[in-house]
């Protein structure tokens, strides 16, 4: 298990904070795109940890925005896409910060 203040979670390759310097997803890329005729499943797994690192990047911005005080408005102008929209995918991230079962210690009281 590995903990990074914000998820508590196994780290996926890709991982915001669990990127090596030497497993690094760009030298990764960068390998594959000289490759001559790439193995198309090795694409696919690439794609996939560069999705699930941004992914896990955009939630933490969102926290962050709305920590701040960033209306569902805004949020949603910064990433090209309906107030609904953003609202219903980033909801949940923002809801586990505040409940009570988080496993990171919050700072102030949890109502």
């Amino acid at each position: 298990m590995w903990l990074s203040g914000s998820l508590d979670v196994d780290p996926p390759s890709g991982h915001p904070d669990g990127v090596a310097q030497t497993n690094d997803l760009w030298n990764e890329w960068r390998r594959l795109i000289r490759t001559a005729s790439p193995d198309p499943l090795e694409v696919a797994r690439l794609a996939s940890s560069f999705e699930r690192y941004f992914d896990a990047v955009k939630t933490e911005a969102v926290k962050a925005a709305r920590a701040s005080g960033h209306s569902w408005e805004e949020v949603s102008a910064a990433f090209g896409t309906s107030r609904q929209s953003a609202w219903e995918r980033y909801r949940c991230a923002e809801r586990v910060r505040t409940t009570k079962w988080w496993p990171v210690p919050l700072d102030g009281p949890i109502t």
